[in-house]
């Protein structure tokens, strides 16, 4: 559930733009791709909403998240995650808590 936030508000309606940080989210959608990176990895992860647009969200999975999944490409996961402001410049990280087979 995200809430109004304050700061950049041009082209928000009211004034107030969307506060995506510090929320937890869950989505179903479908790995399309995979960036291993040590234990962890970055996914592109293919949600599509309940009018049929596409969004293709960049998380990043440890591998506590992981859990000792083998993610595959082009297969169906439920993905849990926070977005997280990393420092004043990296801003809304999409940081898997966990992730399943659908």
């Amino acid at each position: 559930e995200a809430a109004g936030g304050v700061g950049y508000s041009a082209g928000y309606p009211g004034g107030e733009r969307p506060q995506l940080s510090n929320n937890n989210y869950a989505l179903d959608g479908t790995v399309i791709d995979r960036f291993p990176r040590g234990e962890s990895e970055l996914i592109s992860f293919l949600y599509r909403d309940a009018s049929g647009r596409e969004y293709i969200i960049p998380v990043c999975v440890s591998a506590e998240a992981r859990n000792g999944l083998n993610i595959n490409r082009d297969q169906q996961y439920r993905i849990e995650f926070r977005v997280e402001d990393v420092n004043p410049k990296v801003r809304g990280v999409c940081v898997a808590t966990s992730i399943q087979p659908k």
